[in-house]
């Protein structure tokens, strides 16, 4: 099955839908893809050449052997092979008492050959790790602002008072720090030409409208119009799933994206990313 590749397939199949889970939040991964900390900093990897790696291992390998019996050990070796054509409960028995002996791995392999040694090929199963996407993400967005200096800067458009707007604020909040962009908060705005001119002012690179499905029928469209009139550059979402009537004439205002629970978190921030020109 591993010169077929299929135990190698179905690894691979388990790792992307486990990563599809991961990418739209099904799975949640706290402080990577869920409540992510802005104010973590990367650990300080300690670093081995190979050379002094590779010493420390063979001194390991040399004092672990120092006191085997190469005789006994031998013998064991040799006699191995016999135990295949019994009970495997015997050849397992038999094989440990081996391994306890001292011998290595590649001796037990060597006294099993089978006559195929040296032309058995494989594709090698690599180590994976199942938040490597969003660790990658989000150091795409540190290293740029190691680079520039800069961070990409997310304006949350509240729109009404604090009770209005803040579950959905709260949510953009965490779904944008999950890249480490910068999210600029405030407490609310009145009326649509109050958001869209500190909108503008702040330099951000992207606006996320907050507020209620029952008030956005009447902002959405005169905010996201006038917005993308100011910065046609900037990338506009809109807090929470749209209603099936109204999807198509906010995305007609400029609304470029929707953020919300069944939203791809991972291609929403990558697409970020990538008309800020992170990579």
């Amino acid at each position: 099955m591993l010169q077929k590749g299929t135990i190698q397939k179905d690894i691979s199949t388990v790792l992307q839908e486990r990563q599809k889970n991961l990418a739209v939040r099904k799975d949640r991964a706290v402080g990577t893809n869920m409540y992510a900390n802005m104010g973590e900093s990367n650990t300080t990897k300690i670093r081995s050449s190979f050379s002094e790696i590779k010493a420390e291992r063979l001194k390991n390998m040399d004092d672990c052997l120092s006191d085997v019996d190469d005789v006994y050990c031998e013998r064991l070796l040799t006699e191995l092979p016999g135990y295949l054509s019994g009970e495997p409960e015997g050849f397992v028995d038999a094989l440990i008492d081996v391994f306890l002996s001292g011998a290595s791995l590649h001796q037990v392999r060597s006294a099993l050959n089978d006559g195929f040694e040296g032309d058995v090929r494989v594709e090698p199963i690599e180590s994976r790790r199942w938040t490597e996407q969003y660790e990658q993400l989000r150091k795409r967005t540190e290293d740029y602002e190691k680079k520039t200096g800069q961070n990409i800067r997310v304006f949350l458009a509240n729109m009404g008072p604090v009770p209005q707007h803040k579950a959905r604020a709260d949510f953009s909040t965490g779904f944008m720090e999950v890249a480490h962009f910068e999210v600029m908060k405030n407490n609310g705005f009145k009326t649509v030409e109050e958001a869209v001119q500190a909108a503008a002012d702040s330099g951000a690179d992207v606006t996320v409208i907050c507020s209620t499905d029952d008030t956005y029928p009447e902002i959405v469209p005169s905010l996201a119009g006038l917005l993308k009139e100011r910065c046609p550059d900037m990338f506009l979402l809109l807090a929470g799933f749209p209603a099936a009537e109204y999807k198509d004439v906010y995305l007609g205002a400029g609304v470029d994206d929707f953020i919300h629970v069944r939203s791809n978190c991972y291609e929403i921030l990558c697409n970020i990313q990538k008309k800020k020109g992170v990579y």
